[in-house]
């Protein structure tokens, strides 16, 4: 499934458009006559990180969006990866 695929996207009640990629939550709403974007971290689910530019288009701000994942992997915990292997790998499920 393709991020930037507006298609793939699901809208909430308000209208902000969200979508699951690479473990990572992508959020793009619409602030007066422009959008704005959000990454949720897998490592912190309550605390998403909102981008401070705006874009003219949905599909410029959903591309951003996934373009920030990087920006976001840049402040992931040192060992999470490891740790959250570890606790899955002890899970009877």
């Amino acid at each position: 499934m393709s991020a930037t695929n507006v298609n793939n996207w699901q809208v909430s009640g308000k209208g902000t458009f969200h979508i699951e990629h690479d473990g990572f939550h992508l959020m793009v709403f619409r602030r007066g006559s422009s959008y704005r974007v959000g990454v949720t971290p897998p490592w912190n689910p309550n605390a998403p990180i909102w981008g401070q530019r705006e874009y003219v288009t949905q599909a410029d701000a959903m591309a951003a969006a996934v373009a920030g994942i990087d920006h976001v992997k840049s402040q992931e915990p040192a060992g999470w990866r490891e740790q959250r292997a570890a606790k899955l790998a002890d899970s009877p499920f």
